[in-house]
């Protein structure tokens, strides 16, 4: 049996996904003979069907189901094309990837944001007032100075009045 038969042979094919039976690798299906190393099933899938992945490009899924390998759920994207779709799409868990700059996402919407329009609006009153200490916010709120004096300045959150 040739190592592309091996492949086929762990692929449950369904009307939609074609599902990887076989090792995974969080939640990715993982299969070992392309030039002597292991890769995922859905790149290893898409090289077999659709033709070389070019440097630099993730193959990812439109279906978001990890292990499936169905061509036709399969697109080539960069790393941050993959990010963007990943948090459009409301899968990521926790923070946002590093350097994913996602339209339309701001604020307190934002994965990554520690504030929020109340606590903006807030520290805006207060320099107002002649009432803010930047070191003490600072350790108080998790943020660093120089992120809170953009937020004075309206550099950053000028979205908040």
């Amino acid at each position: 049996m040739t190592a592309e038969q091996r492949f086929w042979a762990k692929v449950r094919k369904t009307d939609g996904c074609w599902l990887w039976q076989a090792c995974t690798l969080k939640g990715y299906g993982w299969f070992g003979f392309v030039r002597g190393r292991p890769d995922f099933a859905h790149r290893i899938a898409y090289r077999l069907l659709k033709g070389e992945i070019p440097a630099g490009l993730c193959v990812c899924h439109r279906c978001d189901v990890r292990n499936c390998v169905n061509p036709d759920h399969l697109f080539l994207g960069t790393k941050a094309e993959n990010n963007y779709d990943m948090v459009r799409k409301g899968r990521n868990r926790g923070p946002a990837p590093e350097n994913v700059f996602v339209p339309g996402l701001r604020g307190e919407q934002h994965a990554r944001a520690v504030l929020t329009d109340e606590i903006v609006r807030d520290l805006r009153n207060r320099k107002a007032a002649g009432t803010l200490n930047l070191t003490a916010l600072s350790r108080e709120l998790g943020v660093g100075r120089t992120t809170l004096g953009q937020v004075l300045s309206g550099r950053t959150w000028g979205h908040v009045a």
